[in-house]
């Protein structure tokens, strides 16, 4: 939506699949697909709920979610409704951040344990705006306890039961005061002129931690927290120091730098980033002792006023202690929530921007030049290329000089070059990591259901390999040599929560299709005078006011082109396996009277019937058709009448929507129906009939396709250096302005290492977007990519003037992704220099670790460090 977030606003969130079916419905955007869309239907956000109808975590905007003004939503919901049993997800528009502020949505309000100090294991979930004050807390929370105006109160804020902190300041707001997900905050009222003894607040909290509160902030259990440590004395004089809030958890605590980080709220991202710096040991033992207080730049107005160094350090002295199990980065993540907003709140971000972030925000605060001069851009006209390298790297160093600069900072030669008149620009500018690009597949491996025509057979999950830059054509015949079958009767479609969500055309492209989508190939009969209708079993609803509920996949079946109701029933009757024929003849003999010989009848015609097709769907650009008449046996007498509501039946037909909304009445009972190619179609069973419940409906078959343990071969990290270093022409919208030609071009660029650092932190590019003629996709690379642990060799791609340098390292620390674009996970591996020993970090855990396993599919982010 085109609209600007403004404070106070209420925006809701909608399922993405959802909002981009209702702008191709409603030609919102410019799509060559829009032709034939059927109206988005009723609102469903099941997929982004959990159980007990809160929202997940770990899902991603523009992906999982959408996100729509007031005004809007109610609009939505006026035209299409929403889906029962659901409510809306209002979220309001907030500023964020405390030097730097931004205005969005809190898409995950704070949930906080809420507790009064006489009744500690009575603790209360609620989930309060982080803009909220501490005063406005104060105010919930006696109306919660039911505490008059006229006492006195103050709040303590706990987040282990080793320590606290006061609450006293009314203005700030909870993001201010550096609250965390799952965080008790006790009231405590004054008795008469005295306050509670200082032991009081200790058992308080002690028995919150000790409590098996049953809570979640988005649907998952809290964990329950013990201590046998005390509080910490710092209460005296009002303040915490960060370091009393590193306390031991219960379990044993492990060797220095062995310390896990507790996840705050999806801050995976940046546990995993801090566990790689952690393990860099030139820039640990800096922090481990003072030599970093020397150079705090608190001043400094690109910096973070020393707040990132300060609690960067903290947290270092607190891992290394060898005290801890896991420590809780609360403050470090408040400082970084203050100067970068993107990273408050409780999203999952990325552990490269995080680590780019905090590389950056450590340099200006400790950047030891205090005043930074103003340098002039000097031209390289008639320098050589060691002259203008080093002209530029004395310009650099004259306004950034520091710690982060000493081990990580290296310097790249850039080139420019004209197409026509050769023309050759050369710069070269300094970098703290590499963006590497990893080699295109030729391959991708889609999973997909394949339905086959034959009733027997259940639908098979199985994954077949296709030409990556191919088409749902390939992928037809991918599947046809796969099952035996022709690739021509082959129908591909995407579903959503049981319905189809698009409709594939053999042209179509299978760049975009992504392994969390739902393919389904269908083999459809072909036959002269048949067509492929799609139709959807449903339950009747038991309240007027309730929709249908989808029984089991939609299927696609095949029926004469001059179908009428009386064919299609017995046609869609002889394939459905919802109801069985005992439950069948019982029903029609109860609520209808059927004499015997119909019920015979009845019989006769279940008797053998096999399974539903049930995990189906499709749209072809082609002629199909197919052959049911020529295997269907003979239609029961109970609906071989000219007009079949005259007779029991356990169903109705009707025609619905793409997303299988009702649209009509009904069909004709008489003459040909009329229906097209397509066509889709609703099956409703008397809501006094037993169906075969969704485990039984839905089953499939998983082919071994799906364990393929055969190993991708991959590709090295070398060949995405040599990627990296390749020339490249750029972008029609990304043109270069030629002085010689006075004209902006399409260049050619060319990039090549010049100086490299004595750590190197590589970003494999796993994340990629990409154009069709009509369509946007965005995608996780997930190739191997084999990393040497030992002795990378850098020296022949480094073309600087160094002589006699050698450019070999050693693998320090690795940050892996897992998952999708869609959410996912973030650990990290590292090497512990004193023990010299791999460990692997996962949020709270840490654990030993082979050196073979570092190098693996998830690897996104390494850091690397120099021989000496």
């Amino acid at each position: 939506m085109d609209e600007f977030l403004e404070v106070g606003q209420t925006w809701y969130v909608l399922d993405y699949k959802w909002y981009e079916s209702w702008k191709d419905y409603s030609n919102y955007a410019d799509s060559a697909s829009n032709f034939g869309k059927d109206d988005p239907g009723v609102i469903d956000n099941s997929q982004l709920l959990e159980e007990d109808g809160s929202l997940k975590e770990k899902i991603v905007e523009d992906i999982n979610f959408a996100t729509v003004p007031e005004r809007v939503w109610h609009m939505f919901v006026k035209c299409y409704g929403l889906a029962n049993g659901q409510e809306p997800i209002p979220r309001p528009v907030i500023k964020m951040g405390t030097f730097t502020k931004v205005t969005k949505i809190e898409l995950y309000p704070l949930p906080l344990l809420l507790a009064h100090y006489k009744h500690p294991t009575d603790g209360k979930l609620e989930r309060c705006s982080v803009a909220m004050t501490i005063g406005e807390l104060k105010v919930k929370m006696r109306k919660l306890y039911k505490i008059v105006e006229e006492a006195e109160v103050k709040l303590v804020g706990s987040y282990t039961s080793a320590e606290y902190d006061k609450l006293d300041d009314d203005s700030l707001t909870l993001e201010e005061a550096n609250l965390q997900p799952r965080q008790f905050v006790v009231i405590i009222q004054k008795d008469g002129a005295i306050w509670p003894k200082l032991d009081t607040y200790k058992k308080t909290t002690a028995s919150c931690f000790t409590s098996s509160t049953k809570a979640s902030t988005n649907g998952t259990s809290a964990k329950s927290y013990s201590s046998s440590n005390g509080f910490s004395s710092s209460y005296s004089n009002g303040s915490l120091s960060s370091s009393s809030f590193f306390s031991s958890s219960s379990e044993k605590a492990g060797a220095p730098g062995l310390c896990g980080l507790r996840n705050l709220g999806n801050t995976c991202f940046m546990n995993s980033s801090l566990q790689c710096l952690s393990n860099v040991p030139t820039l640990t033992k800096f922090f481990l002792g003072d030599a970093w207080k020397k150079d705090l730049n608190s001043k400094n107005p690109l910096g973070m006023k020393g707040e990132i160094a300060e609690t960067y350090a903290d947290l270092m002295k607190a891992m290394w202690s060898g005290k801890n199990s896991s420590v809780a980065p609360k403050y470090f993540k408040g400082a970084v929530g203050r100067f970068a907003p993107r990273f408050s709140g409780y999203q999952q971000q990325d552990s490269h921007e995080l680590m780019a972030f905090l590389l950056d925000g450590l340099h200006e605060d400790l950047n030891r030049i205090k005043k930074k001069p103003y340098v002039e851009v000097k031209s390289t006209d008639g320098k050589t290329d060691e002259e203008a390298a080093n002209q530029a790297w004395q310009d650099y160093l004259a306004r950034n000089d520091s710690i982060i600069v000493d081990l990580f900072h290296g310097q790249l030669k850039s080139t420019v070059r004209c197409p026509d008149c050769k023309n050759e620009s050369k710069t070269f500018d300094p970098f703290c990591y590499l963006s590497l690009p990893i080699p295109p597949k030729k391959t991708k491996k889609l999973k997909v259901f394949f339905v086959s025509r034959d009733l027997g057979q259940l639908p098979v999950k199985c994954r077949v390999k296709v030409p990556a830059d191919g088409s749902i054509a390939d992928l037809c015949k991918s599947v046809a040599d796969k099952f035996d079958v022709s690739a021509n009767k082959l129908v591909a479609a995407e579903l959503y929560n049981s319905r189809f969500q698009k409709i594939y055309k053999d042209q179509d492209s299978v760049r975009g299709i992504q392994d969390r989508d739902e393919l389904y190939v269908y083999e459809v009969d072909e036959a002269e005078g048949q067509m492929p209708v799609v139709v959807y079993f449903k339950e009747t609803p038991t309240k007027s006011y309730q929709a249908a509920r989808n029984l089991c996949i939609p299927s696609i079946i095949s029926v004469p082109v001059d179908v009428t109701y009386d064919d299609l029933y017995d046609i869609i009757n002889s394939r459905q396996r919802l109801v069985n024929s005992e439950e069948a003849m019982a029903y029609l003999s109860n609520n209808h009277n059927a004499d015997i010989d119909q019920r015979n009848g009845l019989q006769h015609h279940l008797n053998g019937v096999d399974i539903v097709d049930k995990d189906m769907g499709g749209d072809v650009d082609r002629d199909m058709g197919g052959d049911v008449g020529s295997e269907k046996e003979e239609p029961m007498d109970i609906c071989s009448s000219p007009k079949a509501t005259d007779q029991p039946q356990i169903f109705d037909i009707t025609l619905v929507s793409q997303y299988g909304y009702s649209q009509s009445n009904g069909l004709p009972y008489t003459g040909s129906l009329g229906l097209k190619p397509l066509n889709y179609l609703a099956v409703e069973f008397d809501k006094g009939l037993n169906v075969v419940r969704a485990d039984d409906a839905f089953d499939v078959k998983e082919d071994d396709s799906l364990y393929d343990s055969q190993s991708e071969p991959g590709v090295t990290l070398e060949d995405c250096v040599q990627l990296f270093a390749t020339e490249e022409e750029l972008g029609k919208h990304d043109t270069w302005y030629c002085p010689v030609c006075k004209d902006h071009v399409q260049a050619f660029k060319q990039f090549a290492l010049w100086k490299l650092p004595k750590y190197l932190v590589i970003q494999l590019k796993r994340y990629k977007s990409s154009m069709s003629s009509y369509s946007y996709y965005r995608d996780k690379v997930d190739t191997l990519v084999k990393y040497p642990v030992k002795n990378l060799d850098l020296t022949p791609r480094v073309i600087g003037s160094q002589t006699n340098s050698k450019y070999l390292y050693d693998l320090v620390s690795v940050s892996n992704h897992f998952g999708g674009l869609g959410g996912g996970h973030y650990t990290a591996y590292a090497r512990n220099h004193d023990l010299d020993q791999w460990y692997y970090f996962d949020d709270s855990s840490v654990s030993a670790a082979a050196e073979n396993s570092v190098v693996n599919k998830s690897g996104y982010l390494l850091v690397y460090e120099r021989h000496e």
